[in-house]
């Protein structure tokens, strides 16, 4: 009886150890993410372009993303760097976008 009350106990500090692992990793992998784009933004140029009749954030950033991006993370840069709220934009507005290397 003794020996499988151990066989518990160890079984249970294995398991704990390895969740404990599991959010260790977990948590670098996302530190790790934030940082990437972290860095990466301090690498983009930006410039000052002015909103015309007709355009859209997704007609805006599908003229500058490059081909090996996603589109949405262009309009994602875009909103975060000028502070909008929403994708919104009118005719006249001076937005800040990317340039892209």
């Amino acid at each position: 009886m003794n020996l499988v009350k151990k066989k518990k106990e160890i079984v249970s500090i294995v398991m704990l150890s390895l969740i404990f692992i599991f959010i260790i990793v977990l948590w670098a992998v996302v530190l790790g993410n934030f940082n990437s784009y972290a860095d990466k933004e301090k690498d983009i140029n930006y410039y000052e372009l002015t909103v015309n009749y007709g355009d859209s954030m997704w007609s805006i950033a599908k003229k500058i993303t490059p081909d090996n991006m996603d589109i949405r993370n262009t309009i994602y840069i875009i909103c975060d760097y000028n502070d909008l709220e929403t994708e919104e934009i009118y005719a006249g507005q001076v937005l800040k976008v990317p340039e892209f290397n």
